[in-house]
């Protein structure tokens, strides 16, 4: 962990990539010692991210996203970057998807102790006919992503932009967060509280219904 954290820093990286990288050192460690029996002692637990990471704050535009979607060469990736920004599902879970139930995209993911967890993701209202899997490999859509970006001149927008796009519609649209945290699969609701600055339309709604409240409480009280 420790030259992972030196090389990183001396080839420049940003810390979230890092980070990025220690997080999943320590998954494997914890997997070899929780599920696997290679470690006799949890090793992963002492392995602890570096400070000074900046969380990423791009949220793109309906009209952003499609340019990217029509500057794309491959038909199924840019039908993946619209489905993308619609669902918040994450890379691996739009790659792996294959079911849709009752108008519900079926999204299987493991729990750290092996058990299975299911989440229904609508399938989004302008996308009707969706048909899955879409039959496209990481590579693939890394590779005509980076293409499309540099076609409209957005290189600082990463595919895992799409997903947190997905949350700043949900938010500005009045969405509370409890939904944001279940559309996207949040297991801490930490995650979610980082979209909270987008929802000024459930504080004003908040403040009302509580001044509303109030009035009707101290007019009964003049009465009695």
């Amino acid at each position: 962990a420790q030259d992972v954290m030196n090389s990183g820093i001396d080839d420049g990286l940003a810390m979230a990539t890092i980070n990025r990288r220690l997080a999943i050192l320590r998954r494997v460690a914890n997997l070899a010692y929780d599920q696997w029996g290679w470690l006799s002692e949890p090793l992963g637990r002492k392995i602890k991210t570096g400070k000074g990471e900046v969380k990423r704050r791009i949220f793109l535009s309906p009209d952003e996203v499609e340019a990217l979607a029509q500057a794309c060469d491959h038909e199924v990736v840019a039908k993946a970057i619209r489905l993308y920004a619609r669902t918040g599902l994450r890379e691996s879970e739009l790659l792996k998807a294959t079911e849709i139930r009752d108008g519900f995209i079926v999204v299987v993911s493991r729990k750290g102790n092996g058990d299975e967890r299911v989440r229904l993701v609508p399938v989004p209202f302008d996308m009707p006919d969706l048909k899955l899997p879409l039959g496209i490999t990481y590579n693939t859509l890394r590779h005509y992503f980076e293409k499309a970006r540099l076609k409209v001149g957005r290189e600082d927008v990463h595919v895992h932009d799409l997903r947190h796009t997905t949350a700043s519609w949900l938010a500005q649209s009045g969405c509370s967060l409890v939904v944001i945290r279940d559309m996207l699969g949040h297991t801490s609701f930490t995650e979610t509280t980082r979209y909270s600055h987008l929802l000024p339309s459930d504080l004003r709604r908040a403040a009302d219904t509580l001044g509303i409240y109030i009035s009707k409480v101290t007019v009964q009280d003049l009465h009695t």
